[in-house]
């Protein structure tokens, strides 16, 4: 019996030595090494919708609805240009007439001053001058 205790016993000091071993050493780590800044990925939908919502002899009234705010969308408030052509919509030059959305992200924006039983196209644009390049909407006409 005695050689049984002094086995386990010469067992048991070579595993705790192994373990102390296996404590006491130090863990090996890669180089840290900068943690990259994640992309924000943009869902492939328009960020605002709008329509002619209705009209006057002098203004035509457009209701919008913002879909996305900032980083893929667009920063309240938003202007709504008006322009004499479509052409002239397309490539954002000569606006006849804007106007300013209140901070609500769906509302109607009221472009007033206009000539009477006239058509206008309208783009849209937000407060950092980021401008929708998909949305041409009209033409509105306004009414005679």
């Amino acid at each position: 019996m005695r050689r049984t205790y002094g086995a386990v016993l010469v067992a048991a000091t070579v595993t705790l030595a192994g373990w102390a071993g296996v404590a006491t050493a130090a863990p090996t780590s890669p180089a840290a090494s900068p943690t990259p800044t994640p992309t924000v990925a943009c869902p492939p939908v328009l960020p605002v919708v709008a329509n002619v919502s209705g009209s006057t002899a002098t203004s035509l009234s457009i209701g919008y609805s913002v879909m996305l705010g900032p980083p893929c969308g667009y920063e309240l408030p938003i202007t709504v240009s008006l322009y004499a052509s479509a052409q002239d919509a397309a490539q954002w030059q000569n606006p006849v007439a804007q106007a300013v959305s209140g901070p609500d992200r769906f509302g109607t924006v009221t472009v007033e001053g206009l000539t009477p039983d006239t058509a206008y196209w309208f783009r849209v644009q937000d407060a950092d001058g980021h401008r929708d390049p998909y949305l041409v909407g009209g033409p509105g006409r306004t009414t005679p």
